[in-house]
């Protein structure tokens, strides 16, 4: 398949996972249909110690938690890899300009199974695609970290098959803003992300209308909270992108900042 149709693009040039555990983050990188850095190929599998969290840009197992068995990971990021790739497709077949960048975060209990799933970053800007890789790899189970829960983050890129023109927040300010009380309205689980804490990317077409909209957080959004502001934004107007499909990434907390 070539990159448009199967709607995964290069991969980063950075370790997946920590510096400690290069061998699973070439394993990941291949299982998810990227093209394996290759990094620490051939090395004898072990498993995966938990360090902190280095700094950059780097994807990595952070916290001092337990340890992942890398061969099992490998297997089951394997049986995982259609149901991530088909999120994505199942969207892009009717939207072409759908395409960015992702990082799924999920922290493993003691007894193997996922405890949460979130999506820490996205510029994908589809809650649909967003919410379905949630839901594939809270599926998961694991052989029990070794000395406390787990965690580990998954990185995958899709490529859009048109371009976008890239707006500046102040583009969508206004109309955001004045849907501040609506957003706000918006009730989920108490384990939610504030709204504060979420950043939004959407897409507007012609005649300023919402193409698509999409959500990621450091914490958990459960499909109540995601749902309501999905219809609250789709239901919003903004500027023309005059013959253009325009995209931008909005984080809340500019919007809407926290009372002290």
């Amino acid at each position: 398949m070539t990159p448009a149709t199967s709607g995964l693009v290069r991969p980063r040039k950075t370790a997946l996972f920590s510096r400690v555990a290069p061998r699973l983050a070439g394993a990941l990188a291949l299982l998810l249909g990227l093209a394996s850095w290759g990094a620490g190929a051939g090395k004898k599998k072990k498993p995966v110690p938990v360090a902190a969290a280095p700094s950059g840009d780097d994807m990595h197992i952070e916290g001092l938690m337990g340890e992942l068995d890398v061969a099992e990971v490998e297997r089951v990021i394997q049986d995982r890899h259609p149901k991530l790739k088909a999120c994505y497709a199942t969207q892009a077949a009717r939207l072409h300009y759908l395409g960015g960048h992702a990082e799924l975060k999920v922290r493993v209990t003691t007894a193997g199974r996922p405890r949460w799933v979130t999506v820490p970053k996205s510029s994908v800007g589809s809650w649909e695609v967003e919410r379905c890789m949630v839901l594939a790899l809270e599926g998961i189970s694991l052989q029990p970290p070794k000395g406390g829960e787990g965690e580990l983050t998954c990185p995958i890129d899709f490529a859009a098959r048109t371009r976008v023109t890239d707006w500046s927040i102040d583009k969508v300010r206004s109309a955001l803003s004045k849907a501040g009380g609506a957003l706000k309205g918006c009730k989920g689980k108490p384990t939610d992300a504030r709204l504060d804490e979420i950043t939004t990317t959407l897409y507007v077409g012609p005649g300023g209308m919402p193409a698509s909209v999409g959500f990621s957080a450091e914490k958990p959004l459960s499909d109540a909270l995601g749902t309501c502001l999905r219809q609250k934004i789709m239901a919003l107007h903004f500027d023309d992108p005059l013959g253009t499909m325009a995209k931008v990434s909005v984080p809340f907390a500019e919007l809407f900042p926290r009372a002290p």
